[in-house]
């Protein structure tokens, strides 16, 4: 996440105001940043079915927009390719550079919500261990 705010950037919410991906191996940064008057919370990688490398999948993160017609803040959940991230322009309009889907939920989720992928396979097995009873998922 990219959580460093510029005097005068024109991100009047604060908060984090893109993804950043770091290859360490090809010494490249990817990132993708948020328009102005919207940020991100923290993004939970997706892996592709039958993936091979270990960015070959999807981030999703809540994104938070005000609208300035109204004064309210607005959550979407957007979904970034994370192989690709930071080469997409976006031909959809309203949908954002990096951003391969986005929507708007009918309710706002409050910043600092952490998230965790669980597929199916993993989610039966907590079932089964009674982990949901507990509120034990770590």
């Amino acid at each position: 996440r990219i959580s460093v705010e510029e005097p005068g950037s024109g991100h009047t919410l604060g908060r984090f105001q893109g993804i950043i991906k770091l290859d360490t191996i090809e010494k490249r940064v990817s990132t993708v940043n948020f328009p102005r008057l919207m940020n991100g919370g923290e993004a939970a990688f997706i892996p592709r079915p039958g993936a091979k490398d270990e960015d070959d999948g999807w981030l999703t993160c809540f994104v938070t927009t005000l609208d300035v017609n109204s004064g309210e803040l607005q959550t979407d959940i957007g979904v970034i390719d994370a192989k690709d991230m930071g080469n997409r322009k976006s031909k959809v309009p309203g949908l954002p550079d990096g951003f391969i889907w986005m929507q708007r939920l009918g309710y706002r989720v409050p910043w600092g919500l952490h998230t965790l992928f669980v597929n199916a396979e993993e989610l039966q097995i907590r079932a089964a261990d009674g982990a949901e009873k507990k509120g034990v998922w770590g």
